[in-house]
């Protein structure tokens, strides 16, 4: 157990709130369409708590169980995320393809953002690897979620080695490919945006690729 708070927790803290800033962009679209986003995650947010807002992590962490906090907040992002968007289905089951366009515009945002604060280009596939997990959310760095099959310029291909995310779908009667689905959106627009060269890719349920954009 951390005894302070150090360089990895505020990565992680900001994993938590891009996460958060997703699920933000889904309320505002609910309350556009006339979903009552804004009233509904009111109601999600008596039952399974609010987000970790603006505050800083210095300012909110509770500096006894440093990872346990963490967890604490992962979880009920998690929970939240599932809950919204499984109570927006339910109105419609068709809302799923304006949640991928919602998803993609975030993802390009985070994306450009990066192109910004990095100050260079990301020019190779392990670049724009690194680049998106310091901003997809895969529980903590202990549970070791992602392998790396292939690394090269041009391309890296990785594995999922267990799913996190699927109990809380569970927990709110809801299918967890819904969740992939969404975060795939994310991914391709934030790979697209960061470098219009290369692309996003599932090839299989576990399996994942950067690589170049086909002419």
């Amino acid at each position: 157990m951390s005894l302070f708070v150090g360089p990895i927790h505020h990565w992680l803290f900001n994993k938590i709130k891009t996460f958060e800033k997703m699920e933000q962009e889904v309320i505002r679209w609910g309350e556009e369409k006339g979903l009552e986003g804004e009233a509904l995650a009111r109601e999600i947010y008596q039952k399974y708590g609010e987000p970790v807002g603006e505050a800083s992590l210095e300012e909110i962490i509770d500096t006894d169980n440093i990872h346990g906090w963490l967890q604490e907040k992962i979880s009920r992002a998690e929970i939240r995320q599932s809950a919204l968007i499984s109570e927006i289905l339910k109105k419609d089951s068709e809302y799923i393809m304006e949640l991928d366009k919602v998803f993609r515009e975030e993802g390009d945002r985070v994306g450009k953002e990066l192109a910004r604060k990095s100050g260079q280009a990301k020019d190779t596939a392990p670049d724009l690897f690194e680049g998106l997990h310091d901003y997809l959310l895969e529980g903590m760095p202990c549970d070791r979620v992602t392998e790396v099959m292939k690394q090269e310029e041009a391309e890296v291909l990785w594995k999922t080695n267990q799913c996190l995310h699927e109990k809380y779908w569970e927990a709110v009667a809801s299918d967890v490919k819904i969740f992939y689905r969404l975060r795939d959106s994310w991914s391709k627009g934030f790979i697209e945006a960061a470098n219009p060269k290369f692309t996003f890719t599932r090839v299989e349920p576990m399996l994942q690729k950067i690589e170049p954009v086909e002419d």
